[in-house]
């Protein structure tokens, strides 16, 4: 074999092995601002699949409306439960938008419901550039998180 052919091989060995989970998601967009409170942005991670069914999920991570603060707190966009569940929606050819949200007791209900509310007139909004059909919207979420 000659170096090309063996370097070729390689490529596509290690390709293979992983390209399952490439193949399931496209790519990712980080931090869409999806809107503004206060000067605070709202953020969203758009998850594409490689096959796109038109479909898109708005995914709310498990949290009680509740977060805990901090400066080294994770944002819920970047839960465990969203690599968790994501992959396999993508898989499945769903655009998901994991979104963040206002939550307490940073600040008080209602603000998380109209935040997740934001979210889905945002991608509404947004339908044609994301390659979703406005009309088919999901909105899963997942259990509550213990924050200790």
């Amino acid at each position: 074999m000659t170096n090309d052919l063996c370097r070729s091989a390689v490529v596509a060995l290690l390709l293979s092995s992983f390209g399952a989970t490439a193949a399931a998601q496209g790519r990712i967009d980080k931090n869409v601002v999806y809107g503004m409170y206060s000067g605070l942005a709202l953020l969203v991670d758009v998850y594409y699949p490689a096959k796109p069914n038109g479909f898109g999920i708005i995914y709310i991570a498990g949290s009680g409306w509740g977060t805990p603060l901090g400066y080294s707190a994770a944002p819920l966009k970047e839960s465990p439960t969203v690599a968790m569940y994501v992959p396999s929606l993508t898989q499945a050819g769903y655009t998901v938008f994991a979104i963040t949200h206002r939550a307490t007791p940073g600040f008080r209900y209602p603000a998380p419901l109209e935040d997740a509310q934001r979210a889905v007139r945002f991608v509404r909004h947004n339908a044609m550039k994301y390659a979703i059909d406005p009309a088919r919207l999901g909105a899963p979420g997942a259990p509550r998180e213990p924050i200790w």
